[in-house]
């Protein structure tokens, strides 16, 4: 054996030195652990605001058009009704007509 590599009474020593520099290793591995996952955690939060914000705008957007699209069906609802309404009350009543059907209808031909 090289005696500049090793020598009865360093052996310890050299272990030792071994196991400190393993748990200094495992020490930086556990804080890169720790760095990686404070950064995928932040990562996620800022993806899950963005996605909430995106989807809020969307909504917005959505509702705005459905109250849109609404208003301007109830307004071309009434107004057609108003139309029919209008129709209806220019349609002129022929009463004894009317009053002649109905009696021959409930009660037979008179």
């Amino acid at each position: 054996m090289d005696e500049r590599f090793y020598s009865g009474d360093e052996s310890p020593d050299v272990l030792g030195h071994l196991l400190e520099v393993e748990n200094e290793a495992a020490a930086l591995v556990d804080e890169a652990q720790r760095e990686a996952d404070s950064r995928i955690k932040a990562a996620e939060e800022k993806g899950r605001a963005a996605y909430d914000e995106s989807y809020r705008t969307m909504i917005e957007e959505l509702e705005t058009d459905y109250k849109k699209n609404r208003d301007a069906v109830e307004e071309e609802y009434r107004t057609m009704l108003d139309q029919y309404r209008a129709s209806l009350e220019s349609i002129p009543l022929d009463q004894e007509r009317f009053a002649a059907l109905a009696q021959s209808f409930f009660f037979g031909e008179k």
